[in-house]
């Protein structure tokens, strides 16, 4: 990537991750305030319905990432017309969309109850909090979704995280008055809905202000739109497939086994779901200047920043699943309570979920970016279908390690080999993928013996030390080992030097 490109993403990312960090600080304390105040079935409903509205997004059927890969083109052209265009044409379906997630919410509703095995909170209504969660999913179409969208397309994301940042602010302070000084649940949720509206305005106003070139409105011609619906026939199944994976174990976890073992489940996914968005933004910001290497043709190019990216996805899910390994279990003790542990045995199961997600971190990006998801619609309806089977199936006899179990094998064995067989057939038909296969196969062993030699060390701790020296002293451990351990079996490698060169310096 050219310095300008890279630069962009950088800051970017900066801000993309202090967002997420005091997003995850300030989840966390809230997490615990309601658990504190009002009970884990609390959480564990709030959990349960944004899984519901997750489904019902289906009918966005990727239409947002269709058209980011439309815009990369006229926005580095400077077609000003065409960008009017596509952001029209946004508008219109995101509008659609809205309606229609409505409509399917609202149809939803008399079966809620079908969803909860046990008990529910005596003192409000399911009802109501659903459909205050609805509004909120629906805002976030129908609000000035294509504002965000050029920021993006333009790498100038930062603004918009500076004001998701504000907004969210706000938010926290508001919730946890509601919670602490009122009790009130139906305040708590309303205030997410406040939130939507002002952080959406706002980004309206900031992408107004910093391109006023786009608030004229012109209509989008039959072409874009039949372009439109082709891309999003093949993204509508990896919409499906993405969606039963990511939702389905709160789903069964709530239907088989109740909302108080959904919500000590959802503690930990809580902090996987942290630590997978820092990891994420790897994939967020690069993806307009992967976009326009992709358009240049520079298959040699965009080769080499796949075996990068590779790398550097290897090394961070390495690092995240030692951390995972040591410090679950007393972060978790530390922040709810040792009443809300699972099984040990369990946390090894986290990590390899994490790993092999990971694992297919850079193929995802660049099947999305280079745009050839019609050819590989399949994939991702049959695991997401394979997925929520093995989690029904699996539940009944081995409970959550069921719902752990069913993901790990249907991505590592079925998933995982598909997309990687597309990713090098579409993308780099000229390169073999048998070297890119062993290089996986070899930082799988590597990670293996990194969270080992994390764990053999944490576990030479005295016992009896407080909380915070335990977690202060096993962070230190694991990132120590980790960064040595990647740097003792690879540092003689290209690809370790170009990660090496990310690092900020200063001036010279």
């Amino acid at each position: 990537m050219n310095k300008s490109i890279v630069d962009r993403t950088k800051r970017n990312l900066l801000w993309n991750w202090l967002h997420l960090l005091f997003g995850s600080v300030t989840g966390f304390l809230l997490r615990k305030t309601l658990i504190d105040e009002l009970g884990i079935e609390y959480a564990g409903l709030g959990g349960l319905f944004v899984s519901v509205m997750t489904f019902l997004n289906i009918a966005e059927m990727g239409v947002a990432s269709s058209m980011m890969y439309f815009l990369y083109e006229p926005v580095a052209k400077g077609d000003t017309g065409r960008v009017i265009k596509l952001l029209e044409l946004m508008r219109q379906c995101c509008l659609r969309i809205g309606i229609i997630v409505m409509g399917a919410g609202l149809a939803a509703m008399p079966f809620l109850r079908f969803l909860i095995s046990g008990t529910v909170p005596a003192d409000v209504s399911i009802y109501k909090i659903y459909f205050i969660t609805l509004i909120t999913s629906v805002l976030n179409y129908v609000l000035f979704t294509e504002k965000t969208i050029i920021l993006n397309v333009r790498q100038n994301n930062y603004v918009n995280r500076r004001i998701i940042l504000l907004s969210d602010a706000l938010r926290f302070a508001v919730q946890t008055l509601s919670l602490c000084a009122f009790h009130n649940y139906y305040m708590y949720m309303l205030t997410a809905v406040a939130a939507v509206i002002f952080q959406r305005a706002l980004t309206a106003w900031a992408a107004d202000k910093r391109y006023p070139e786009y608030k004229e409105r012109l209509t989008p011609d039959s072409e874009m739109k039949e372009q439109l619906r082709e891309k999003t026939r093949g993204l509508l199944c990896h919409r499906i497939g993405g969606i039963m994976v990511s939702s389905a174990d709160s789903l069964v976890v709530s239907a088989f086994q109740g909302l108080t073992a959904l919500g000590i489940y959802q503690n930990y996914c809580v902090i996987f779901s942290s630590v997978n968005s820092f990891v994420a933004a790897l994939s967020t910001e690069p993806q307009a200047g992967i976009g326009e290497i992709s358009a240049s043709g520079d298959k040699e190019k965009l080769y080499k920043v796949f075996e990068n990216i590779t790398f550097l996805y290897f090394c961070v899910a390495a690092v995240c699943c030692c951390c995972f390994l040591c410090l679950f279990q007393p972060f978790i003790a530390f922040w709810v309570g040792e009443k809300m542990l699972l099984d040990n045995r369990l946390i090894p199961l986290f990590c390899l979920k994490f790993f092999v997600m990971k694992s297919m971190s850079a193929g995802n990006l660049f099947e999305g970016v280079c745009g050839i998801w019609n050819r590989d619609k399949l994939r991702p309806l049959l695991e997401g279908v394979l997925h929520l089977a093995g989690n029904v199936i699996l539940v009944r006899f081995l409970g959550l390690y069921g719902v752990m179990l069913s993901p790990i094998i249907i991505m590592a064995f079925f998933s995982m080999p598909w997309l990687y067989r597309n990713v090098f057939r579409y993308i780099f038909p000229g390169k073999s993928p048998v070297r890119y296969i062993f290089s996986m196969i070899g930082g799988s062993f590597a990670a293996v013996l990194i969270c080992a030699a994390g764990y053999g060390l944490c576990s030479l701790l005295p016992a009896g030390l407080p909380v915070y020296a335990v977690l202060g002293l096993r962070l230190i451990i694991c990132l120590s080992v980790s960064c040595a351990l990647i740097a003792a079996i690879f540092g003689r490698t290209e690809k370790f030097g170009w990660l090496i060169s990310l690092i900020p310096r200063g001036k010279k």
